[in-house]
């Protein structure tokens, strides 16, 4: 019995060092990084930054609420009302998402289309109830047709960084809307 209590207790420690198990909801408050105009992708601006973001500064960073979840083998993040689907290795959460969206020129077959997508990735790391991380957005714009203008096409990559903090025991609340 007594051999016991150690494997019990050596369980018990290493189930709480999963940060997030199935059922499980953690809230993260977190602050991005400043940005600084010499930080700014020109593919995000059409192509130059505009002269009067160039040389700017900042050193206030933006704050936003993180949730993570476990169901059955993946993770997802909560961000607003978006959410990412992700793996976790040790105490490092990668969570990645795609959209495409596609604006027809007109009904006609073959009369050709803008397209704009975005990828986006997130990489958290969570010590404690610390947690670090990156962000990095790509979108590309492009277009394909008779009516397709050169500068239709752009690349624009985004990448930051945030720390935060685990909010114990924060709950859940949801505007639920009323059909009707």
């Amino acid at each position: 019995m007594t051999k016991l209590i150690p494997l019990v207790t050596l369980v018990g420690l290493l189930g709480a060092c999963s940060p997030v198990a199935p059922g499980e909801y953690v809230v993260y408050r977190i602050s991005y990084a400043g940005v600084d105009g010499g930080d700014i992708d020109p593919g995000c601006t059409g192509g130059t930054v505009p002269a009067n973001d160039r040389e700017d500064e900042s050193d206030i960073r933006s704050a936003d609420t993180l949730g993570v979840y476990k169901a059955g083998d993946n993770y997802y993040l909560e961000l607003g009302t978006d959410v990412l689907e992700g793996t976790r290795s040790g105490k490092t959460f990668k969570f990645q998402g795609e959209a495409v969206n596609r604006t027809y020129d007109s009904e006609e077959p073959g009369s050709g289309f803008r397209e704009t997508q975005v990828e986006i990735e997130i990489t958290m790391t969570v010590n404690g109830s610390t947690v670090t991380g990156s962000t990095e957005t790509v979108t590309t714009r492009s277009c394909s047709g008779q009516f397709c203008d050169p500068t239709d096409t752009s690349t624009c990559e985004a990448t930051g960084t945030f720390v935060g903090s685990e909010i114990k025991d924060a709950e859940l609340g949801y505007n639920w809307r009323e059909e009707g």
